[in-house]
């Protein structure tokens, strides 16, 4: 969910339009209490937001997720003084703008635009993974985050995590990896499906096998910046982890919004010809790509990022030896 809400700062004119929008089609459910409109500007805009990064989202997580953070913000009710009729105003809204019947224009133009914004927030969600797992220190998963998380705070975060559903999907994996032919092709078409989280249970699944395959390179391993160079390096975040007997590269896209292209960043369409990874020379000729089994051949020390990219949207490039 954060992820998602993060991709807001990459777009902050068009964020700004949206909202000015919805609160011009969305005022006709304010509620006048103690002579202000209800929901103020402030609460108004912490209801866009939240439903940019929870959705979908029903009436029922929507009211008790709105009515906690208008408590504890203490600005016009609170839990040892609570004002009704403003608790009541802001549950109304809410019901309100979710409802098709009184708000078919709003969500009509609001569902259009989340779905950009869920699309790069995947994206971030899976570059965020691979770093957690590659950087120096221990990975650690909060339960029930190794799918798509979109809980919010309590009472969101205390449902019973679907343990039944991840083990199922992580045996399908298990399986499905077993007897791959093509792994880049299967990395590739689970991305295209990323909306059920099965891409983001097998990155995490395959880059901790890595991670266990070279115990002493993430353990103790040296971490030091990965150079890009080219047009697109703003667009890249990258970093290095070398021991005595293997190099790992970790290459993420950041910032993809800010690009304004909205499909896969995969390959040289995506990428094009002139941005690169500095490969250090340890790493040797060669490096192997856990995540989809590509090999790929470093030339002149670089390897461009339309390879690195070419089937997965993040890479982990280790050592060939």
């Amino acid at each position: 969910m954060r992820a998602r809400i993060n991709v807001l700062s990459e777009i902050p004119e068009e964020w700004r339009r949206r909202v000015a929008l919805w609160q011009k089609l969305n005022r006709k459910h304010c509620t006048v209490v103690d002579a202000q409109p209800t929901p103020g500007a402030n609460t108004e805009y912490l209801i866009y937001q939240t439903l940019v990064g929870a959705w979908p989202i029903d009436v029922a997580r929507l009211r008790a997720y709105l009515l906690k953070a208008v408590h504890e913000a203490k600005s016009h009710t609170s839990w040892i003084n609570p004002n009704v009729r403003y608790n009541e105003a802001i549950a109304r809204f809410g019901e309100a703008i979710l409802d098709p019947a009184r708000s078919s224009h709003f969500l009509k133009d609001f569902v259009a635009f989340q779905a950009r914004i869920a699309h790069f927030g995947t994206l971030n969600s899976l570059a965020q993974t691979l770093v957690k797992i590659t950087a120096p220190g221990v990975p650690d998963f909060y339960q029930g985050s190794e799918l798509l998380d979109l809980n919010l705070v309590d009472p969101d975060n205390r449902r019973a995590v679907d343990w039944q559903l991840r083990r199922g999907m992580l045996d399908e994996l298990t399986r499905a990896t077993a007897t791959l032919g093509d792994r880049a092709a299967f990395a590739r078409e689970l991305m295209e499906a990323k909306e059920d989280g099965r891409v983001k249970l097998y990155l995490i699944r395959e880059a901790l096998a890595c991670r266990r395959a070279h115990p002493a390179l993430f353990g103790v391993g040296e971490y030091r910046p990965l150079e890009i160079r080219g047009p697109l390096a703003e667009h890249v975040l990258g970093f290095v982890r070398r021991g005595k007997d293997a190099v790992a590269l970790t290459v993420v896209p950041r910032l993809l919004a800010r690009r304004g292209i909205e499909g896969l960043p995969l390959g040289g369409a995506y990428w094009g010809d002139e941005t690169g990874a500095l490969v250090p020379p340890e790493a040797g000729p060669r490096l192997v790509n856990p995540l989809t089994g590509e090999r790929l051949a470093v030339d002149r020390g670089v390897v461009p990022l339309a390879q690195a990219f070419a089937s997965f949207p993040v890479a982990l490039l280790v050592s060939a030896a």
